[in-house]
């Protein structure tokens, strides 16, 4: 997660790169209640999404993508 200030608008630039997990639930209310009270900020939010590790296939077994 980045923060800069923007200068010549006095704002806050908040970054922050999310997986969905629960973890980036908690970063994410976290740094809202942290930067939401200097006032004048904006956020900007990454959807990073994870390696896909396994693939179902319809015979209910799961092949890894070091196989494919």
């Amino acid at each position: 997660m980045g923060e800069s200030k923007i200068a010549d608008q006095g704002q806050f630039l908040v970054s922050a790169a999310l997986t969905g997990s629960r973890k980036s639930r908690f970063i994410l209310r976290w740094a809202m209640k942290k930067f939401l009270l200097k006032g004048n900020v904006t956020f900007k939010l990454i959807h990073v999404y994870p390696n896909i590790t396994v693939v179902p296939t319809p015979s209910k077994n799961s092949m890894y993508s070091k196989e494919l």
